[in-house]
């Protein structure tokens, strides 16, 4: 097929773009070195491509070192903060600071990589969607968070369980198992 760009070099200030996902607006949002995460406009806008906005801004509440991004069960955007080593949450329509969602280190968090969030099966047994999270330093597991208030369930891969090492992207497939990016030894596993 045709490749071509769809979001030009430094184009409102993209600098070494980590994580991408789509919003219910059909907009792009790209997370960028520049810790801010900027706006483009979705392949059915007037200009796709075309920058939109800052819309997470850098410096807010400490976001720095963006990892990865989700959107959670209301339509708000969580972002990873490598810094502080937690996740925080913005207003899904003005990209505002709301609050700290999982808190920094929780369960060992350590360092999350560019799709390292997923919501997946309810494990807090309120029937909700939870966050998982793939933490990757001195912990290598993916832990999972309450998918309402971000405060810590349970590690689901204990500490290299499998042999996961440096654990990256998270998926779901459709039969609920966990696809969990492997980076260190070159390969997917699959938790059931």
């Amino acid at each position: 097929g045709d490749v071509s760009i769809f979001v030009d070099s430094q184009s409102g200030d993209l600098e070494n773009p980590q994580d991408l996902l789509f919003g219910d607006d059909g907009n792009l949002y790209v997370s960028s070195a520049s810790n801010e995460v900027l706006r483009y406009q979705g392949p059915g806008g007037a200009s796709p491509g075309a920058f939109v906005d800052a819309f997470v801004t850098a410096g807010d509440e400490g976001l720095s070192s963006i990892g990865s991004m989700a959107w959670d069960l209301n339509g708000d955007l969580l972002v990873s903060s490598n810094s502080l080593n937690g996740v925080l949450k913005f207003d899904g329509e003005t990209g505002g600071f709301l609050e700290t969602f999982v808190k920094s280190g929780a369960g060992g968090l350590d360092n999350i990589m560019a799709g390292g969030m997923v919501f997946g099966p309810d494990r807090t047994g309120d029937g909700i969607e939870d966050l998982y999270v793939s933490s990757r330093n001195s912990l290598e597991s993916v832990l999972v968070f309450d998918g309402q208030n971000g405060g810590f369930h349970k590690e689901l891969t204990p500490d290299r369980l499998g042999g996961i090492s440096k654990p990256g992207g998270l998926l779901f497939d459709s039969d609920g198992n966990l696809l969990v990016v492997n980076v260190d030894e070159d390969r997917v596993l699959r938790y059931g």
